[in-house]
């Protein structure tokens, strides 16, 4: 095994940098202060599918205001009604991931 001498040198040259460095890091927010992921406007595919049958027809995705566009851009194999990965993508366009407005005081 060769030992590489100026190994050590070099850690302890960069020791302070990456002190210094994780001292600066911000703090990560604690529960109380974390804002929460927004919740979807949408339910998930269970509660989704009134009839229980395995599939959401546009009557069942109308009911729960999802726009027809969105509908059939995520009927991927276009059959007319969406599965329950199918579903997934609708969920997530029609989840609002900007950031709350600051409110400026």
């Amino acid at each position: 095994m060769k030992i590489r001498y100026w190994l050590l040198p070099a850690c302890l040259l960069l020791a302070p940098f990456a002190l210094n460095a994780a001292a600066t890091a911000p703090a990560p927010q604690s529960a109380s202060t974390a804002k929460p992921m927004p919740k979807p406007p949408v339910p998930k595919f269970a509660e989704a599918d009134a009839n229980h049958d395995g599939k959401i027809t546009w009557k069942e995705a109308k009911a729960l205001g999802v726009p027809k566009k969105i509908f059939q851009q995520d009927d991927f194999d276009r059959t007319g009604y969406l599965n329950e990965t199918e579903w997934m993508f609708v969920r997530l366009d029609m989840t609002d991931f900007a950031p709350p407005p600051t409110t400026g005081s």
